[in-house]
């Protein structure tokens, strides 16, 4: 007898593991996408207090520029943070995907 696998075996375990792929990867990347968003509403919310806290202490608004210089994140490159005009509020937006935004009033 000849060891080895016939060549329906194969293309069954084949055709298993694409429809187990075409599943779990669009499940995957929603997953990733949720936890990037949710990672920046945190930043914008770490952002909002520490405007607010300029704010109480400086009696005006921070730039963006002195946002970002009064803020202490982990790594500074993964997020653009910014004040839009109109203040009030800091809009956070994800480098890796910037369709990942959060926003927090101040």
């Amino acid at each position: 007898m000849a060891d080895g696998f016939t060549l329906t075996e194969v293309l069954v375990v084949g055709i298993i593991v694409a429809i187990l792929a075409g599943v779990s990867v669009p499940l995957y990347t929603g997953y990733v996408k949720d936890q990037r968003i949710k990672a920046a509403q945190a930043v914008a919310q770490t952002a909002a207090v520490t405007a607010g806290s300029y704010t109480r202490r400086m009696g005006a608004e921070p730039t963006t520029e002195q946002l970002n210089d009064a803020l202490v994140l982990p790594d500074r490159t993964l997020y653009t943070i910014s004040i839009p005009d109109g203040g009030h509020s800091v809009h956070v937006v994800d480098n890796a995907d910037p369709t990942c935004t959060a926003d927090a009033p101040f």
